[in-house]
Order: C-alpha cells, then structure tokens, then sequence
C-alpha cells in the first residue's frame, strides 16, 4: 500500500522528469480504461435485468409479496455499486488544492446527518476545539468523501443509542480530526488490514470505503490511523498537513 512519502516520491519525480509523467499518465489513463471498459461490460447486464424485473413488476404486481423480491433488487443495486467504486479507486486523481475552511465544511456535513438521523435513536455532534480555525489547503470535495465514509462507517456500527461525534482541533502544523463511535468496534482479526482493498467487517460491505479514504489521506500527505476496543466503539483520526505543497 503507498503511503504518502511514496506519493510525494511520484509527484516530485513527475515534475522533474517529463518523459516519467507522461509515461505515468499513460499507464494511469490505460489502467482506467481496461477498467472502466470492464465496468461498462458488467453494467450493461445489470441494467437489462433491472428493467426486465420492473417490466415483471408492472405486468405482475403480486411478485412483491415473494420472499425474495427486495432481497434480488438490492443485490442489483449493491453490484451496480461496487463496479462504481472499484472504478473511482483504480483512478490516481489529481487533487483541487484549494484553501479550505474544515470548521464550515464539517458543521455543514454534521447538520445534514442530523437531519438524516433525527428519525432514529442515533446522535452526531461537532466541536471544533480552535477559534478562528485556520483554512487548510486541501482537496474539500475528496475530503468531505473521507468524512462521509468515516460518519457512515460509524453510524452502521452503531447499536440502540448510539452516537458519533466529530473532533476537529490542532496538532502542530496539522489539522486534526477525529471521528469517534460508541459502536461494536473492529474484530482484532481486521484490524491490521482494515485499510486494505476488499478487507470489510460488514456482512454487505464492499471493503473500499476506507481503502479508498486512505488513498486520498496519503495523497495530501496526511495520516488516518484508529483505535477500537470491542462493544466501547472506533476512533478514527485524520492529521492533515495545514499548509500542503501543492
């Protein structure tokens, strides 16, 4: 798994060597093709099955009291979902350095969850633990797709009155964040593999999520580490770089 000294390695090497970028970019461009091209393959299928299952669901109305119904069309829906995935992983993005206020971001994302989880027993809360937090130079769009899979991880290891709260403080030259639960926790079998692709504790998991949320931490030269005890909960701690070499 590349880690963010091997990034930093890539970048400078790009920068430095043209003939290397564009023999980078070339085989990152063909490695998203053969994969893109398999994606669409296996979509194309999926998508006549789905229609052909509503077009049985129109002339037969009573096939959703089987058994079984539901259970077929969120299968489609999970496979559809993991080809789009898989897809999005494979690719090496360029991240959109920008200056970004984190404060705003998560409060904004925060307040959605707790809009989503007002009908249930579950809470999420924010504290920012720094006035006049500082604007930190990163990828806002991949960073919100971090925290979105770290908050969804969370809430589904969650139990009757459960709840996720989001730290964000300072750590030196680095923004720091935590993403803590009072869930189940991670079995000590995954816990050394837990960011490694297809590696997933949940009995539908597709095992990309925080694969892929390690990718994009490494790649703005950040860490994300946890720490978890069994049926206390996770600790999920993104450090990112305030200022980033763009």
């Amino acid at each position: 798994m590349l880690d963010h000294t091997d990034f930093a390695k890539i970048e400078n090497l790009m920068k430095e060597n043209i003939e290397f970028r564009n023999s980078v970019e070339k085989l990152m461009n063909y490695h998203t093709y053969v994969l893109s091209s398999i994606s669409h393959e296996l979509r194309t299928p999926l998508t006549l099955l789905k229609s052909s299952l509503q077009l049985i669901e129109t002339k037969h109305p009573q096939v959703k009291d089987f058994k079984y119904w539901d259970l077929i069309q969120e299968d489609i829906k999970s496979l559809n979902d993991l080809l789009v995935e898989v897809t999005t992983h494979a690719k090496f993005t360029t991240l959109d350095y920008s200056q970004v206020n984190l404060d705003l971001l998560i409060s904004k994302l925060v307040a959605s969850y707790q809009v989503i989880l007002s009908k249930k027993s579950y809470t999420i809360s924010y504290r920012c633990m720094n006035q006049n937090y500082p604007t930190v130079t990163c990828d806002s769009l991949k960073i919100r797709q971090v925290l979105i899979s770290l908050i969804n991880n969370a809430i589904e290891a969650l139990d009757k009155e459960g709840k996720v709260s989001i730290i964000l403080s300072l750590e030196n030259e680095y923004a720091k964040i935590e993403v803590i639960d009072n869930g189940c926790g991670i079995p000590s079998a995954y816990e050394d593999k837990i960011f490694e692709l297809f590696v997933t504790t949940k009995k539908n998991g597709t095992g990309i999520g925080l694969s892929h949320a390690h990718k994009i931490i490494t790649q703005h030269r950040g860490s994300i580490t946890f720490s978890t005890r069994k049926d206390a909960g996770t600790s999920f701690t993104i450090l990112l770089p305030i200022n980033s070499s763009v």
